[in-house]
């Protein structure tokens, strides 16, 4: 069976969609924006919390927080930023922009 070179774009274009809609899941609950003050707020609710560098498509890490648990950014050493969530932290240069997604 021959396939029509139509139908092949068409699957291909239906994959990048697929893959491409991951790293839009969630909701954004803290940002971090380079050259911005970082901040530190609560877990509004009780759930699987990611990082991602705003160009990343999969998460630097996942943690599980309680609502309530501390999650968002602090100052770290010179040209660094530190994630957190809960207790644990995450070093990143301050040089690039970061958010954590409850998914």
């Amino acid at each position: 069976m021959q396939r029509h070179p139509v139908h092949s774009f068409l699957m291909v274009c239906f994959m990048i969609m697929a893959v491409s809609c991951a790293g839009f899941r969630g909701d954004t609950v803290v940002k971090y924006e380079s050259g911005t003050a970082p901040i530190v707020s609560q877990a509004p609710t009780g759930g699987t919390y990611e990082l991602y560098d705003s160009t990343d498509m999969s998460p630097k890490v996942s943690v599980v927080l309680d609502k309530g648990d501390q999650i968002g950014f602090e100052n770290g050493g010179p040209g660094e930023i530190v994630a957190i969530a809960h207790s644990q932290k995450v070093r990143l240069s301050a040089t690039k922009n970061y958010y954590w997604k409850r998914v």
